[in-house]
């Protein structure tokens, strides 16, 4: 076998079984970007960036093996052919999982935003996290012996961090008043956003959005599409926050930020991107108008919750009132009370907004929706609709659709 054919065999088995990989480059003034996985290649200033893992490159001698860390966390282990230019990477890799800690630390060091944070974590999914640095001088010595004849090579290890450190800053080179103005600039717009999604102010937090579709912010190391989903990713999450704050309980906000990263996931392009973004804006908004709960007594605020996690099965002020520990009379009287409605008035508006949302985000048939909502009697359940609604759940679902296929906003942002 040849030195090439072994180079190739041992490059596949790296791959294969521990995702790492092993790079031949020819010359050091070539594109390197792969010895990162692209991650540089994609940043603002990314020549830069670039030319210290060259200046490293550089100073390696021959026969020995250089390990290299840098601001991303990420560890490489390089050695040099025994031309002038050539060069082995191996990496990147890491020891250990990242956790939330390591993207906070990354965050900072790298002045990231939350949407490119975000992208980041997607990136670093690739990178294998089981590998020491040790493991990896194991593979450089092999590739020195049994191509170079080189036994016991010396080792170095080198922190791109502090070389880093002795450039100058590009954000020195910026108008830091103007970049301070643009920092407070998005900052209130994210606070009105939030304000207007809490007060359930569908037109207004849509309207408010728009900053962030049409502003240049610089969102991140990947292409367009996949800085688009980042940053969504993190509005959805965001906009979980706020909604939790304004007392809509927590089994509710699992679905709809559980159905939005499925469904922000599935996008394809930026339009229907843009589309998602809409509906999220208004689903959220709903539950913040329907379901703030922290007015109540925290008795009345047991009450719904359990109607709400239990909306599925048969409810009755008889069989609330066993599960949370009160009498009939009491409950209904207290939530009366404190509400202004029914129990029995509460549990069909909850029901109805359940089917309005499964209308307008499944394909499942109304019988299927009326049992899954606790309506065993579809008939019954297309009378009580209609009432409540003022359309049969066909019409509903034919309208919410027609809606949203123009990729508007719904004049009626409480979809009633």
């Amino acid at each position: 076998m040849t030195n090439n054919d072994s180079f190739t065999l041992l490059k596949s088995v790296l791959l294969d079984v521990e995702k790492l990989q092993l790079i031949y480059f020819e010359d050091w003034n070539q594109d390197i970007s792969q010895i990162d996985l692209h991650l540089r290649a994609k940043m603002d200033n990314n020549g830069v960036l670039y030319d210290h893992f060259r200046s490293v490159i550089k100073k390696i001698p021959f026969g020995v093996i250089f390990t290299v860390h840098d601001l991303f966390l990420l560890n490489y282990t390089l050695i040099r052919g025994n031309n002038s230019r050539d060069f082995y990477v191996i990496g990147p890799y890491r020891s250990l999982i990242y956790d939330e800690k390591d993207f906070a630390v990354l965050s900072q060091k790298n002045h990231l935003t939350t949407a490119q944070t975000e992208e980041l974590r997607l990136l670093l999914q690739d990178i294998p996290c089981t590998i020491t640095n040790s493991s990896a001088q194991l593979i450089a010595k092999s590739i020195l012996s049994h191509f170079f004849g080189i036994d016991n090579p010396a080792t170095q290890e080198v922190n791109l961090e502090h070389t880093l450190a002795h450039t100058p800053s590009v954000a020195s080179l910026q108008d830091l008043n103007q970049h301070a103005r643009w920092i407070e600039e998005v900052y209130h717009h994210q606070h009105l956003l939030a304000l207007y999604i809490s007060q359930g102010n569908f037109e207004r937090a849509y309207a408010e959005s728009r900053f962030f579709s049409t502003a240049t912010l610089n969102r991140g190391t990947l292409d367009s599409r996949t800085s688009h989903r980042s940053y969504l990713y993190a509005a959805n999450t965001s906009f979980r926050i706020v909604a939790q704050q304004v007392g809509v309980h927590p089994v509710y906000l699992d679905d709809i930020s559980n159905l939005y990263v499925q469904k922000l996931a599935n996008c394809i392009s930026h339009n229907q991107l843009d589309k998602v973004y809409q509906e999220m804006i208004e689903a959220y908004c709903s539950l913040c108008r329907e379901y703030p709960n922290r007015k109540y007594s925290q008795n009345v605020q047991t009450i719904i919750n359990y109607i709400l996690i239990n909306l599925s099965n048969d409810l009755t002020p008889q069989s609330i009132a066993a599960a949370v520990n009160f009498s009939p009379g009491y409950i209904s009287h207290k939530f009366k009370e404190e509400t202004g409605m029914t129990l029995v008035n509460y549990i069909t508006q909850q029901r109805i907004r359940i089917a309005k949302q499964m209308l307008a985000d499944t394909d499942m048939l109304i019988r299927d929706i009326s049992s899954y909502i606790g309506i065993p009697d579809s008939n019954y359940f297309v009378k009580i609709f209609k009432k409540e609604v003022g359309l049969t759940p066909n019409a509903y679902r034919k309208k919410h659709t027609a809606q949203h296929t123009t990729g508007k906003p719904s004049k009626n942002p409480s979809l009633q």
